[in-house]
C-alpha cells in the first residue's frame, strides 16, 4: 500500500513530526540540502522539509530567515533605537545625572580622621 502524502505547516505539525525533525535536523534545518521549494497557487515561494513516518511522507512547510533578512531586521531596530534617544532628548550633556557608579564622573574625596 502507497504512503498517504500531506502537507502541513511546522507550527501544525504532530509531535511525532516534530521528533522527527529534531533528530534529523539537531543544529536546526536552515542549511537542510534537501528542501523543496515550490510557489503555491498564489505564487508566493514555499520552503518545505521532507518528512517520512511509518504511514505519511509530509512536506513540513517551515519559514527560513535569510542573512539579508536578519541584517534589514538589526538595521530596522538600530533605527528605531536612534529614533528613540531623539524622542527622549540626548543626556549626554547633562551634568546633572546622579553617579550610577560606572566611573563617568570623578569621586569625591572623604576626609577620615
Amino acid at each position: 500500500m502507497a504512503k498517504k502524502k500531506s502537507i502541513v505547516d511546522i507550527s501544525n505539525a504532530s509531535a511525532e513530526v516534530l521528533e522527527i525533525i529534531e533528530k534529523n535536523y539537531p543544529n536546526g534545518y536552515d542549511q537542510a540540502t534537501n528542501m523543496v521549494r515550490y510557489n503555491n497557487s498564489k505564487g508566493d515561494l514555499i520552503v518545505a522539509l521532507p518528512i517520512e513516518t511509518d504511514d505519511t511522507e509530509y512536506l513540513v512547510k517551515v519559514k527560513l530567515v535569510t542573512r539579508q533578512q536578519i541584517e534589514e531586521e538589526l538595521a530596522l531596530d538600530d533605527l528605531n533605537t536612534v529614533e528613540i534617544e531623539k524622542e527622549k532628548g540626548d543626556s549626554s550633556d547633562n551634568d546633572d545625572e546622579e553617579d550610577d557608579g560606572y566611573g563617568d564622573k570623578p569621586e569625591e574625596e572623604s576626609e577620615e580622621d
